[in-house]
């Protein structure tokens, strides 16, 4: 099913560089259609200061109509998640499969929750260094940024990452603009086939976030799977392939 369908990669952040799904993706299969775009308020894509969610949201089609994409399924990481099923939510017709991984929580007050458990992992002695980043980011386009913070948000202290750029300003300033939501009801009503890839470490991580046939957790890993351990990530998608055609098929005999 992956090899038939176009896939729109929708990255997290907001204001992290498609580069830092780019790369892990690329490993997996040079069957697989998928479409990388910079979305808006990265470094890449940084033309409009006054972004709103609707629109990070709308660049989803746009981007399709560009690519000349009549349907398409998403795959979406942390952030991302939140914004596909807002598009699903305004044009179901067009998504004909999802996968999300690492999923931003599907309840606004757990999503909070999880943003102090992140805080509350970082030692004192790392608060300042990272303050300090944080108010020059512009100066490598938060490449030393995103690296100090990276340990937090995985399981894992030695990961060698690449360089990815992130906009930290218009991360800020994005999140902010996030209402109370609960798209419990949301996913429930989901009529394509759909799977969650979650680290069992997440700190975004819920055991009832979805349900348990439609979900494959990693042991170990945290929020970046693909970075932290690239073989068990690999093994999930090969996972995800056959829930995805096995979940296509139920659809079709109901």
């Amino acid at each position: 099913m992956f090899e038939e369908i176009d896939w729109i990669i929708v990255p997290g952040g907001p204001g992290i560089s498609r580069e830092y799904l780019e790369m892990p993706l690329s490993f997996l299969t040079d069957n697989y259609k998928f479409h990388f775009y910079d979305p808006l308020g990265t470094y890449e894509n940084n033309s409009k200061k006054d972004i709103n969610i609707s629109e990070l949201v709308e660049q989803i089609f746009s981007f399709a109509n560009e690519k000349g994409l009549k349907k398409f399924g998403l795959i979406s990481h942390s952030f991302g998640t939140y914004l596909s099923i807002k598009a699903y939510q305004i044009k179901p017709e067009l998504i004909q499969a999802m996968l999300f991984l690492n999923p931003m929580p599907t309840r606004y007050e757990e999503w909070k929750m999880s943003l102090n458990k992140i805080i509350n992992r970082v030692p004192d002695i790392f608060k300042d260094k990272i303050s300090q980043l944080m108010s020059k980011c512009d100066d490598d386009m938060g490449v030393a940024l995103f690296k100090a913070i990276f340990p937090f948000y995985s399981n894992s202290k030695h990961v060698m990452l690449p360089d990815i750029k992130f906009n930290n300003k218009m991360c800020d300033y994005l999140s902010s603009q996030v209402e109370e939501y609960n798209h419990i009801s949301s996913i429930e009503k989901l009529e394509c086939p759909y799977v969650c890839i979650v680290g069992e470490k997440d700190p975004f991580y819920y055991p009832d976030m979805f349900p348990e046939d439609n979900t494959i957790v990693i042991e170990g890993v945290g929020h970046y799977p693909f970075y932290e351990d690239q073989e068990k990530f690999n093994d999930s998608i090969k996972t995800t392939e056959k829930l995805l055609c096995l979940k296509k098929k139920i659809m079709k005999i109901a």
